[in-house]
């Protein structure tokens, strides 16, 4: 058998990947709710958290899978967890782009949303004639708004990154296939979810109106509570807040189309760009 040497600069190099992987793996596990967008998927991150996701592929590879195929792969780790899967139907629901738009009347809807609903008209005023965007800025007619990022612990509140902060969303008590109820609860808890968010630093992260919508069918699809999950998802957040520093870098970059922004009661702008969520907060 012929043996290879390997000099030391080799198996130093070889040390430095596997300390580089082993962190790139670790760090792919913080904040994995934030990449959670469907049911299994911050399932997934609730067992990672917990300590039985050793043996689950990575979170990248574990979306590429059906809901059948993540429901099998999660249903041990699952058990271990003390979490009671919830099986897929047989027929899978298709992906809803429901997105929250706004009204005339009032400041926002839900367009499309993940019920059968009617599209908003497109003949209503609307508050985005006359907004442009300016670098880390959109102004608008009335009113100028300011691109907004994450936060480090420095920089919040005190006490926002302890139990007593919880998501708080409200229950949805109505009947889904009541278009207007869902509508207005959509409208609600997002603006609710954005500043419970912003409170604990991580507005650059948020997730879209039409991901938020999404979410919200697929768990009361599978008569789970939304507002618990929710609940769940945001103890993880504190907890890995409290302990991980965060990027604060700003950047527009390609400025979003305003047909993907929605107005938040006048105090936020929302905007769901290819690869993320961008915030604008009403300047004072």
């Amino acid at each position: 058998m012929n043996l290879r040497i390997v000099n030391n600069k080799s198996l130093y190099r070889i040390a430095l990947f596997v300390v580089f992987m082993s962190a790139s793996v670790s760090h792919a596990k913080d904040f994995c709710f934030l990449k959670a967008e469907t049911y299994y998927e911050q399932t997934y991150c609730e067992v990672s958290a917990k300590g039985y996701g050793k043996h689950l592929p990575d979170f990248q590879d574990f979306k590429k899978n059906d809901a059948l195929i993540q429901a099998l792969l999660l249903k041990k780790p699952a058990a271990r967890s003390g979490i009671t899967l919830a099986i897929p139907r047989r027929t899978a629901r298709k992906s809803s782009s429901s997105a929250i738009r706004p009204k005339a009347s009032k400041p926002a809807k839900v367009e499309r949303a993940a019920v059968k609903s009617t599209a908003v008209k497109s003949d209503l005023v609307s508050w985005r004639h006359g907004c442009q965007f300016d670098g880390e800025l959109l102004n608008c007619t009335t009113q100028q708004y300011k691109l907004v990022g994450n936060k480090n612990n420095s920089a919040l509140a005190d006490g926002v990154l302890t139990e007593a902060n919880r998501m708080g969303l409200a229950s949805y008590q109505q009947d889904l296939a009541d278009s207007a109820a869902v509508n207005d609860y959509l409208v609600s808890s997002y603006f609710h979810y954005i500043q419970k968010m912003l409170d604990i630093g991580l507005g650059g992260v948020t997730m879209s109106s039409g991901k938020f919508a999404f979410l919200f069918r697929d768990l009361t699809d599978r008569g789970l509570s939304f507002s618990q999950r929710f609940e769940t998802m945001y103890r993880y957040l504190r907890k890995d807040k409290s302990t991980i520093r965060v990027d604060e870098k700003v950047s527009l970059g390609r400025a979003p189309n305003i047909d993907s922004c929605i107005n938040l009661h006048y105090e936020i702008i929302s905007c769901a760009s290819a690869r993320r969520n961008l915030l604008f907060i009403k300047v004072i």
